[in-house]
């Protein structure tokens, strides 16, 4: 993948791993890369960054901030994920059915009651959620509502440049035309190329503003936080 995205002329990439397992061996590929594509003289470098998953950050903060304290059971999983996912729906970590079985609970904590689970987990990570557990329903119908109306405006746009370019001005050079201009397939045809290419114009001036805006936005922002390196060859 990165070799991939070297051709496609990215000049820094960034491996992130989300499983433990994955951390060393990212960091060895980020490593390897660098050494081949500065050997080549290319000034592209990979990085790799094993904060991005330091989960022991996150058993200790479960040990100092929050005072739990697991016994690992040897599972795939833990109270910090389990809880998480209770915020968005309990049924996700199936506690009728557990709390039935007499095993609502995670390496010998217990996940009881789901109440103050979900609240430590929404106070943690500012996760919006409704108290029936279906989850915040109501943002996601905001969310939906705001790309419809996002698409709808893109859509009014490109409708605007193809009627200008593709309607009015085609017609304006017939009617100007010093000679007579056929409607078909002279000014037809040239209407529909003319409206075509307005319609990629915009599109792509919309799309470089909008990464410009996303590049500026990111300048504004602090490029590294307190105690993260990145992990370079």
């Amino acid at each position: 993948m990165a070799v991939s995205l070297k051709t496609q002329g990215f000049k820094h990439i960034v491996l992130l791993g989300d499983s433990g397992g994955n951390i060393k061996p990212l960091t060895e590929a980020a490593e390897a890369l660098n050494a081949k594509w500065k050997a080549a003289g290319s000034d592209v470098r990979a990085y790799s960054i094993p904060e991005y998953y330091n989960y022991g950050e996150v058993e200790e903060f479960e040990k100092t901030t929050l005072g739990i304290h697991e016994q690992m059971e040897g599972l795939h999983d833990d109270y910090y994920i389990s809880a998480i996912i209770a915020v968005h729906d309990p049924n996700g970590v199936r506690m009728p059915e557990r709390v039935k079985a007499g095993k609502f609970a995670i390496n010998g904590v217990s996940l009881a009651p789901i109440e103050k689970t979900r609240r430590e987990r929404q106070e943690d990570h500012r996760v919006p959620h409704r108290e029936d557990g279906r989850g915040d329903q109501e943002s996601d119908r905001r969310c939906a509502q705001r790309r419809t109306v996002v698409t709808l405006t893109d859509m009014k746009i490109y409708l605007r440049a193809f009627l200008i370019a593709g309607v009015i001005v085609p017609i304006f050079l017939h009617v100007i035309a010093s000679k007579a201009m056929p409607w078909w397939p002279d000014t037809v045809s040239m209407g529909i190329a003319f409206g075509v290419v307005a319609v990629l114009v915009v599109s792509k001036t919309r799309s470089e503003r909008e990464q410009n805006r996303r590049l500026w936005k990111a300048d504004e922002e602090p490029r590294s936080s307190p105690g993260l390196e990145l992990t370079q060859a």
